[in-house]
């Protein structure tokens, strides 16, 4: 199936690209990429990730967009739509850009399922566009109760989600994939679960009372970083915590040995740092994580 052109976009008013997820200030130097070489060719199913039945009603777009820090999609010149209602999309050709700058970016959805965005670069159309597998997951979710101001984490790519548990005590992971999930609650001794969404939990405040580790998060120039800190004991998702703008984080541990792998991420995903501790009796030195650039 050939896509036609959906829209060519290059927008100057109030400094904006549209809205939603992927606006993006507009750089009014920038001018459309350059056709070169042969053109790409885009096709592939779209398919449920936990079962892997095609997708019915499943719909696609494919931008072709600047490339911003770490992969995320900026300006947008040129977007194709693309039909998938049996799960299969394509063939669709189009030109091939000459400048790595941009890149395509490939939106899929489907009734009842979270919407997936691909990044595709130079790197990844060498490796092929014809044959593309894209996985779209149930739209579920984690809710829960925990006491208010509790911080949750959910376990996921590329790094554990984070949120908090809001003035009623409400806590929620949207968009959560339906596959066994590693989830903490950082009350005083930490709760652990594994659950698989959709699921409903309930967090009460700990009878015992645990170890906490402060610590301070910043980047290699020594200014502090305000990020997301999670705790691995093994495999197991051990305890969370979140650093202020000043850096600072303070992490309520279970009272017991473990060695501990604590890792911050900043939001954007952009600088990450990692600390290795082994833990034998309650912290007491205030520890440092360096956050530097991931991507």
């Amino acid at each position: 199936m050939r896509g036609a052109p959906l829209v060519l976009v290059v927008l100057l008013l109030a400094g904006c690209l549209g809205s939603g997820e992927d606006a993006s200030p507009v750089d009014t130097t920038l001018s459309p990429p350059t056709p070169s070489g042969p053109p790409l060719r885009f096709g592939g199913f779209v398919v449920d990730a936990v079962t892997g039945e095609p997708v019915a009603g499943a719909s696609l777009r494919l931008d072709l967009a600047q490339v911003r820090p770490c992969g995320q999609q900026g300006i947008g010149w040129t977007s194709w739509e693309l039909d998938a209602s049996e799960g299969r999309f394509g063939p669709l050709e189009v030109p091939r850009p000459r400048s790595d700058d941009v890149a395509f970016f490939l939106h899929a959805e489907g009734p009842g399922y979270s919407v997936n965005k691909t990044f595709i670069g130079p790197a990844q159309a060498r490796g092929g566009t014809g044959n593309l597998t894209v996985a779209l997951h149930p739209d579920v979710g984690v809710v829960g109760r925990a006491p208010p101001g509790t911080l949750v984490a959910l376990d996921g790519p590329p790094f554990p989600r984070v949120t908090v548990a809001d003035e009623a005590g409400d806590f929620a992971f949207p968009h959560a994939r339906a596959v066994d999930a590693a989830l903490v609650a950082a009350v005083d001794v930490p709760l652990r679960a594994i659950v698989r969404p959709p699921a409903e939990l309930l967090v009460e405040a700990s009878d015992e009372r645990g170890w906490v580790i402060e610590g301070v998060v910043k980047d290699e120039e020594g200014a502090p970083v305000a990020a997301d800190v999670v705790a691995w004991n093994g495999s197991a998702l051990w305890s969370v915590a979140r650093s202020s703008s000043s850096g600072s984080f303070s992490m309520p541990l279970a009272p017991e040995h473990a060695a501990l792998r604590i890792e911050a991420r900043t939001g954007d995903q952009r600088l990450g740092g990692v600390l290795v501790l082994e833990i034998q009796g309650p912290p007491a030195l205030r520890e440092t994580i360096v956050a530097r650039a991931l991507c």
